[in-house]
C-alpha cells in the first residue's frame, strides 16, 4: 500500500463583512479537526492492513477518505477492498484515484493504479439488466440494490461484487417488479431479464354522497354595519428592539473590522511566526475574535427579527378622535358655557 502526503490548507484572501470572516474562522478550525482525524484513522488502518484485518481496515480508510479526500488515502481503500475480494469496488476506486494521480502529476501512483486496473479488468464479475420483447420503456425506473440507475443501462455489463444484488423496476400504472441475482466472485457473467410489468387494477369509483337537503330559515336582515375609523400605532417596544438591534449591529461591524484587521497581521507574520507557542496563542485569540463577532452578529439578526415582529404584530385600536362642544348652562347662582369632548 501506498502512504499519503498532508498538509493542512489554509484560506486566503480577504472576506467582506464581519459575518463572512467569521464563517472562515470556523471552516478553518473545522478543517484542522477534520484533517487531525482523518490522519488517525488512516494511521490506525494502516496498522490493521498490515495484520491482516481488511474488515476492520477499509471503514477507517473510507471515513478518512470522506473527512479528507487524498489520493494516497483512496489507494489504500482500493486495494483494501481488492484484498476483501470486492474488485468492483476496487475497479472503481483504482479509475478515480487514477484520475487525481495524473491531475497531480505522481507517477509512482499512476504506475500502481494501472497496474491494479489491467490485473481487475479480467477478473471482474458483470451483471447485464435486459428486458423481455414485450416490455415497455416508457416511464421505467431501474434500481439496483436500492441504488438507481437509467435505462440506457440496459443491456450494459456492470461490474459488481461477489454476492447477492437486487434489482428493482417500476412504471407508472404498473405493478412494481423485482429480483435477485448472486454473482460469482471472479470472472462470473449473469444476465437479468424483466418482464413486462403488470397493469394496475382500475380504482372503484365510488358514487357521490348526496346531500340532505338544508331546512329552509325565514330571511333575516343583518344589522347594519357602523364604519369605526382603526388605528396602529407603534408600540415603544419596537424602538427598544430596533435601537438594541443597531447597536448590536455597530458592535459587530466594529469587531468585524478588528478581525479581518488581526487575520491579515497573522496572515503575514504570525503563521510563519518560527515561536509556535505564539503562533498557536495568535490563532487562539484569532478564533476567540471570530467566535465573538459571531455571536454580535447572530444577536443582531435576533434584534432584527424581534423589531420585525414586534411592528407587524402591533395591535389595533379604535382611533381616537378629539372633539369639543359647547352647551349654556344656567343655576339660581349664575349662567355660562360648558366644553364637552375627548381627547
Amino acid at each position: 500500500m501506498l502512504r499519503r502526503s498532508r498538509s493542512q490548507s489554509w484560506f486566503a484572501g480577504a472576506l467582506v463583512g464581519g459575518a463572512v470572516s467569521l464563517a472562515s474562522s470556523f471552516a478553518l478550525a473545522q478543517s484542522g479537526t477534520e484533517v487531525s482525524l482523518a490522519d488517525t484513522l488512516y494511521r490506525q488502518a494502516r496498522v490493521l492492513s498490515a495484520a491482516g484485518k481488511f474488515a476492520e481496515a477499509c471503514p477507517k480508510f473510507a471515513e478518512s477518505y470522506r473527512l479528507d479526500p487524498g489520493t494516497g488515502t483512496l489507494l489504500n481503500l482500493a486495494s483494501c477492498h481488492e484484498s476483501l475480494g470486492k474488485l468492483a469496488t476496487a475497479w472503481v476506486e483504482y479509475q478515480e484515484a487514477l484520475v487525481q494521480s495524473r491531475r497531480d502529476r505522481r507517477q509512482s501512483r499512476i504506475d500502481f493504479a494501472e497496474q491494479h486496473i489491467a490485473e481487475l479488468t479480467p477478473k471482474l464479475s458483470r451483471l447485464t439488466v435486459t428486458l423481455a420483447s414485450d416490455a415497455d420503456r416508457n416511464g421505467l425506473e431501474l434500481k439496483i440494490d436500492d441504488v438507481a440507475v437509467g435505462v440506457a443501462a440496459l443491456g450494459a455489463a456492470t461490474p459488481l461484487d461477489p454476492g447477492a444484488h437486487a434489482v428493482e423496476a417500476t412504471a407508472p400504472g404498473k405493478k412494481p417488479w423485482s429480483g435477485s441475482v448472486t454473482i460469482g466472485a471472479v470472472a462470473d457473467q449473469r444476465t437479468l431479464v424483466i418482464p413486462a410489468l403488470e397493469a394496475l387494477p382500475a380504482p372503484a369509483v365510488a358514487a357521490p354522497p348526496v346531500a340532505p337537503t338544508p331546512a329552509l330559515s325565514p330571511l333575516v336582515p343583518a344589522a347594519p354595519h357602523a364604519d369605526v375609523a382603526t388605528e396602529r400605532p407603534i408600540p415603544p417596544s419596537v424602538y427598544i428592539a430596533g435601537g438594541t438591534t443597531v447597536a448590536l449591529a455597530l458592535a459587530a461591524s466594529i469587531t468585524g473590522g478588528v478581525y479581518l484587521e488581526q487575520r491579515s497581521t497573522y496572515d503575514t507574520t504570525g503563521r510563519n511566526n518560527a515561536d509556535r507557542a505564539a503562533a498557536t496563542s495568535d490563532h487562539d485569540s484569532l478564533v476567540t475574535l471570530g467566535v465573538v463577532n459571531l455571536a454580535l452578529w447572530i444577536a443582531t439578526a435576533a434584534g432584527a427579527g424581534a423589531t420585525t415582529y414586534f411592528y407587524v404584530t402591533r395591535p389595533t385600536r379604535p382611533k381616537t378622535t378629539v372633539g369639543f362642544t359647547l352647551a349654556p348652562w344656567a343655576t339660581t347662582n349664575g349662567a355660562g358655557l360648558v366644553a364637552r369632548g375627548a381627547l
